[in-house]
């Protein structure tokens, strides 16, 4: 099968050119790419992708064997899909290649450093001049206008400046900071993927391309309403609650029988609260009420986690789903590719890739019955589809690319 022939979806037809690396704007195009778009990612050999260099994986404790760049198994979740260019852009003419691609393209993504795109020759104004029904998203920190303009950042970062970080936190410790969980970056995919159909969808009315200015700091603190609209209307600082819930009590994770193993548990009712006394055994007076178990919230889990520790994780499980009681199972990432009810979602896809082997990808979370997102093929090696892209798309002929070989705009 050639690229060219990757199978239909709902964006068939669409060609993006991507300029994205790491995670957020990755995660973007590559949903693109299970939705049958093109999805062409610009590459470097001197400026690689950071997500190709994140050191030698290990698999059943030996590390995997191939070039360096080629083995991430992080760059292959989030470039399954794409078709690789490489090519120097910061030369004239790679940026004069990289500007003929635009003309034949739909999207253009990147998640770079505002303005990193308009030295090159290559931001809004000019290709939309060329090409008046492209669109382009443009996914930075904190956007193309005000006095954070400039800022570089990754999603640690920007939960920072939103505020998320500060919300998480203990009671004896109120900030501790969501440490390494970047939840910046699948958080702006999603935001801006939603714009960016939006857009589409616009252009097949009007015919005419948009472009998206997305703040990833911005897109943040929408999913902060509740202690947003706290501060204002209480005039109170919220702070760090662990897993406490302002109006759900029990409401956390408990521990069972065995080393590190855990239950989540969280009560919505008094009929759920009372389904968990039973199931529990729990014969302890004063928490009929949601007031009462709100009131009464640290005592109430340590009851709980007593009764929770002599039981075996997945048994107790059963038992509260029976019960009618909301619980879930806190499972490694093992057990999450072993879970009965995850591989019947199709939580995730196999996918071999051609150096690392066979794998597991989280596929994209929608189910679509005429036209289903899938996993379509593999990440690409550095520059492994750049002949097919300067023949098929640019139509070059082989005495033109050679001449762009010996200059080194092709690497």
């Amino acid at each position: 099968m050639t690229v060219a022939e990757a199978g239909a979806g709902p964006l068939a037809g669409i060609r993006v050119v991507d300029f994205t690396w790491v995670w957020s704007g990755p995660m973007v195009t590559y949903t693109l790419a299970d939705l049958g778009a093109e999805v062409i990612k610009i590459e470097h050999a001197g400026r690689l992708d950071n997500a190709r260099l994140r050191g030698r994986p290990q698999r059943d404790g030996r590390p995997l064997e191939g070039p360096e760049e080629e083995v991430s198994l992080y760059f292959h979740q989030n470039n399954r899909g794409k078709l690789s260019f490489a090519v120097d852009v910061k030369a004239p003419a790679g940026a004069q290649l990289v500007a003929r691609l635009i003309d034949e393209a739909d999207v253009v993504i990147d998640n770079l450093s505002v303005g990193v795109l308009e030295r090159m020759g290559l931001g809004w104004d000019e290709i939309s001049r060329r090409n008046p029904r492209v669109t382009m998203l443009a996914m930075s920190a904190a956007g193309q206008e005000g006095p954070l303009r400039s800022m570089k950042a990754y999603a640690p970062v920007m939960t920072g400046f939103s505020g998320l970080e500060s919300l998480v936190g203990y009671d004896d410790d109120p900030v501790v900071g969501m440490m390494t969980i970047g939840f910046g970056d699948p958080n702006a995919a999603s935001h801006a993927l939603v714009a960016l159909l939006a857009a589409l969808v616009e252009r097949e009315r009007t015919g005419v391309g948009r472009f998206i200015d997305m703040s990833q700091i911005e897109a943040v603190v929408t999913v902060l309403a509740e202690p947003l609209a706290t501060v204002q209307l209480t005039d109170s600082e919220p702070d760090g609650r662990a897993l406490a819930h302002a109006s759900l009590a029990p409401h956390g994770h408990y521990p069972c029988r065995g080393e590190d193993r855990w239950i989540a548990i969280a009560v919505a009712s008094d009929e759920e609260w009372r389904g968990l006394a039973a199931a529990l055994d729990l014969a302890a007076a004063g928490f009929a009420t949601s007031a009462d178990r709100l009131r009464r919230r640290a005592e109430l889990d340590e009851l709980i986690a007593a009764a929770t520790a002599a039981r075996e994780r997945d048994e107790l499980f059963e038992t509260l789903r029976r019960a009618g009681v909301r619980a879930a199972p806190v499972l490694t990432l093992e057990e999450a590719h072993a879970d009965e009810h995850l591989r019947a979602r199709e939580v995730f896809t196999p996918c071999d890739h051609p150096i690392t082997g066979p794998d597991e990808l989280a596929a994209v979370p929608w189910r679509m019955s005429a036209t289903p997102p899938r996993v379509r093929r593999h990440a690409p090696a550095v520059g492994e589809h750049t002949h097919d892209i300067l023949t098929r798309v640019l139509r070059l002929d082989e005495d033109e690319i050679r001449a762009l070989e010996a200059s080194g705009v092709l690497r």
